[in-house]
């Protein structure tokens, strides 16, 4: 493939990366103003299912470890976000808001089965900055309608003097408020994304997914090192199921690395 052949095709994974990644991060916003965080985290792990079911259409083989580890994980991510305590089960009647954080679940998912496809094609620092262009175009596209919405009110001059800054984001003059999104631009999306493309190069989207689906392990360990939170059961018990699952996951990838040594 020649430079400028590689170049074209990085940008056009890069603005399909960018769209689902758009799309199911709008779908997730949406979806958990409409629902609980433990309706969330439940769907969420469906993830978890669903790469492995995704990348076997797309004639990934899936071995019986990885399946198993993928299933571990669905029930470590429910007993993470559960409190063992109260009664009443995780999961209530469906909401909308569920439907908006399952459609994210699927896209998710498709995400990462794609980006497997995609990162042994393209170089991942490519990879990363045109998906993370066109998710930037796209979210301020968003954000252009919204205002262009919101000036078309028929109340006319009121509506168009009251749109401001201050209006649409209170704390937008707070440089705490700015430090925070910085960072969420550069480590949560610009690194991870890099390191994921990299990664992913490399590994299944399978096996890859049991690895991702450790996030809320990793969460409830920094929420005890610097907010200073106690340990509950079900953190301790998701914890050790989520360990469990990824070490599940690296044996069936070292067996997978050992037999083509051999052969």
């Amino acid at each position: 493939m020649s430079e400028g052949k590689a170049d074209r095709g990085a940008l056009l994974a890069g603005a399909e990366l960018g769209l689902w990644g758009f799309a199911s991060t709008l779908a997730q916003a949406w979806g958990l103003k409409n629902t609980t965080a433990v309706h969330a985290a439940v769907l969420l792990s469906l993830i978890n299912v669903l790469v492995p079911l995704l990348s076997s259409r797309t004639g990934e083989a899936i071995s019986q470890r990885t399946w198993t580890g993928c299933s571990i994980a669905v029930v470590a991510t429910i007993v993470l976000g559960t409190d063992l305590g109260t009664a009443g089960g995780v999961m209530g009647e469906l909401s909308p808001g569920d439907a908006g954080v399952l459609t994210a679940a699927v896209l998710y998912a498709w995400i990462t089965v794609r980006l497997g496809t995609l990162a042994k094609k393209y170089p991942g620092d490519l990879l990363t900055i045109w998906r993370s262009g066109f998710k930037l175009i796209f979210a301020s596209s968003l954000v252009a309608l919204e205002v262009a919405n919101l000036s078309a009110f028929p109340s006319g001059e009121m509506a168009r003097s009251s749109i401001s800054m201050q209006s649409l984001w209170e704390g937008w003059r707070d440089p705490f408020q700015w430090a925070i999104i910085l960072y969420s631009a550069v480590a949560p999306e610009a690194l991870a994304s890099l390191l994921q493309a990299r990664g992913q190069a490399e590994l299944p989207p399978s096996q890859a997914q049991v690895i991702y689906a450790s996030t809320a392990m990793w969460t409830s360990a920094w929420a005890v090192l610097l907010v200073g939170e106690d340990i509950a059961p079900n953190e301790l018990v998701g914890g050790g199921l989520m360990i469990v699952a990824v070490l599940l996951s690296s044996i069936s990838d070292s067996d997978k690395q050992e037999d083509v040594s051999q052969k």
